[in-house]
């Protein structure tokens, strides 16, 4: 679409016969049906257009694809059903975005509309064979032939983005060929492969992307492991596509130290991974092109022990200047504070606009990983400051002279940053969260997350001081009655005042949209002040100002105690309400569920709404 045309549709909104003509056509198509209002004598009594009026529209340009990529599937179904020649506008917004699910029986009614896919997510388990007669694809023998003919008869020219999921089956290999076969177009493609792929199938995924790569701009692989030569064979075939924007290698690659022979291999292979790029660089520069990858993205594969700082140090530094988003890997044979000022030299001379970083624990921890985060957090301080951080398994004990990797974060970038993210974490403490919620005024995201059986609780103990954070849209938490008194009598007191000053900190996060609570279980009375979400002896009264809420996420059982009145309360003060989701049990209670009338009340007065 033309830069210029949404100037020119808002000036064409202003123009008064024009807005009257999209009034009646949205009152026809999305009001009309459901008040059973007579259009005809409307436009009759009211109105100097013709009947056909409304369908003028149509000569303002990409209007109703415009509309409808703000709607679902459902809306796009129900409006196309309104007349035909929106029918015929619609069917290809309908159809865009698809999915196919997992399923044993071939889905033979959506080969009619492939020729709309423009974005598409499968299973590779399910059968192709109708599909495969129509728009046949070379074989798996001859697949690497590179004088394989382009399809005469594309399957999905329009598709541009593709996830595929694969196991180990006889299907994968030729569902994946013709998959990528038949999408010329594909700039984005994501491959979530379950477990290691047997080694035919992993010819055909190379083959595959060697062939895809002078077009892709995305790559996403994702599997539970991957042979190390393997990974560093993908990486070298990645690194020499300029136009390769966002690389994600989301897989272990194991270790190396308990062989000296291994890890001799290992760092030759990172050799020639270097001296490749310096080599393309060099050819770069005497064409008077600029040197570096073009990569906005990065997810180096991980590797147990670590990357040797001889590899890590002079890749950030001279060869991915664009890079915005980068996920930190850990650092075999780090020193301590001479290597950690080494490598943020690096990363802040030679990535000058990194301002998304994350990390993932679960693949090694002590200091190696712990020397690289903080490492990567003052080199990102020099260059403007983060706006994000992510970190999967995360442990807030054992640290050696750096202090916690949170507690530096905040130093650094308290003032910059916009989501914090910290997910499946071992050790995460109470006082760290409340921290973030004091210091980060531009904070847009807080999810925090525990892995099973692991301390990641906001003490209400801990919620004294205001939280500076009132842009805050999306807050995921978990809550910890552990409130320390004296005496025993007492508590009952403390805790009630802690939830309280909790829920109106809550529920003076205005722009808040997405609220997901959850709380530690136990059979102490004062755990009901942490999990009471009724008007009569809980909290959600403190939650009235929160007019810009869609979804609420439950996951400690905070539904069991309401009742009409509280679903009325949801359905007054939260107007744009559209997603309600429960914790695994609520399906399973014998006499609650979805079958008490409040929650279908709640259906009733909002058909749209979900329940999950």
């Amino acid at each position: 679409m033309s830069q210029h045309r949404p100037q020119v549709l808002l000036t064409l909104l202003t123009e008064p016969q024009t807005a009257n003509l999209i009034a009646l056509f949205f009152f026809r198509t999305l009001i009309a049906p459901h008040l059973r209002i007579d259009c005809k004598q409307l436009i009759a009594q009211d109105w100097t257009m013709q009947e056909s009026a409304p369908h003028l529209v149509f000569a303002i340009p990409e209007l109703v694809t415009l509309i409808a990529q703000y709607l679902s599937r459902r809306d796009i179904s129900a409006w196309m059903m309104t007349c035909k020649a929106l029918s015929r506008e619609l069917e290809p917004c309908l159809w865009s975005h698809m999915s196919i699910p997992w399923t044993e029986q071939e889905p033979i009614h959506l080969y009619r509309y492939l020729h709309h896919f423009r974005s598409l997510k499968a299973f590779l388990n399910i059968p192709l064979d109708s599909i495969i007669v129509d728009f046949p694809s070379p074989t798996i023998s001859n697949m690497s032939d590179a004088h394989v003919a382009p399809p005469s008869n594309v399957g999905l020219p329009c598709l541009n983005k593709l996830s595929v999921y694969g196991y180990e089956s006889n299907k994968l290999a030729p569902n994946l060929i013709w998959f990528l076969y038949h999408s010329p177009n594909l700039t984005e493609f994501d491959f979530h492969g379950v477990t290691m792929l047997d080694p035919p199938s992993m010819q055909v995924l190379f083959i595959s992307l060697a062939k895809l790569l002078p077009r892709l701009k995305r790559l996403s692989i994702k599997f539970t492991y991957i042979k190390r030569k393997t990974a560093f064979e993908l990486l070298d075939m990645c690194f020499d596509h300029s136009q390769l924007i966002h690389l994600q290698c989301d897989f272990s690659c194991g270790g190396y130290k308990a062989d000296p022979k291994d890890f001799n291999d290992y760092t030759s292979r990172l050799d020639a991974l270097l001296k490749s790029l310096q080599d393309a660089d060099k050819a770069k520069a005497e064409a008077g092109l600029p040197t570096g990858l073009s990569l906005k993205s990065l997810m180096l594969p991980n590797i147990w022990d670590g990357y040797p700082k001889d590899f890590l140090v002079p890749f950030l530094r001279s060869h991915v200047p664009n890079l915005e988003r980068f996920r930190m890997p850990g650092i075999h044979e780090f020193t301590g504070e001479p290597d950690i000022q080494v490598l943020a030299e690096a990363i802040s001379v030679g990535c000058p606009r990194l301002r998304h970083l994350s990390h993932c624990w679960q693949y090694g921890g002590g200091a190696n990983h712990e020397y690289a985060l903080i490492a990567a957090i003052h080199g990102c301080a020099k260059t403007g400051g983060l706006k994000s951080y992510s970190q999967y398994g995360y442990c807030e004990r054992g640290y050696h002279k750096t202090g916690p990797v949170i507690s530096v974060l905040l130093m650094y970038h308290a003032d910059t940053l916009e989501e914090i993210k910290f997910r499946n974490c071992r050790h995460l403490y109470s006082q760290s969260i409340q921290t973030i919620a004091t210091t980060c005024k531009n904070l847009r995201t807080l999810i925090m997350h525990q892995s099973d059986g692991w301390p990641v609780t906001l003490r209400l103990q801990d919620v004294s001081r205001e939280w500076v954070c009132r842009d805050l849209t999306v807050l995921h938490l978990m809550l910890d009655r552990d409130v320390t008194v004296r005496w025993r009598q007492k508590i009952v007191d403390v805790v009630h005042q802690a939830a309280q000053g909790f829920f109106a900190q809550i529920g003076r996060l205005t722009k808040l949209e997405e609220l997901s609570l959850d709380c530690k279980t136990g059979n102490d009375p004062s755990y009901l002040f942490c999990k009471d979400l009724t008007l009569e002896d809980g909290w959600l009264a403190e939650l009235s100002g929160l007019k810009k809420l869609w979804h609420l996420e439950m996951l400690s059982d905070y539904w069991s105690p309401m009742s009409q009145e509280e679903v009325e309360f949801m359905d007054t003060n939260w107007p744009n309400l559209e997603k309600i989701s429960f914790g695994l049990d609520f399906f399973k209670v014998e006499e609650g569920g979805l079958e008490k009338d409040h929650w279908k009340w709640l259906k009733n007065k909002r058909p749209y709404i979900i329940y999950e």
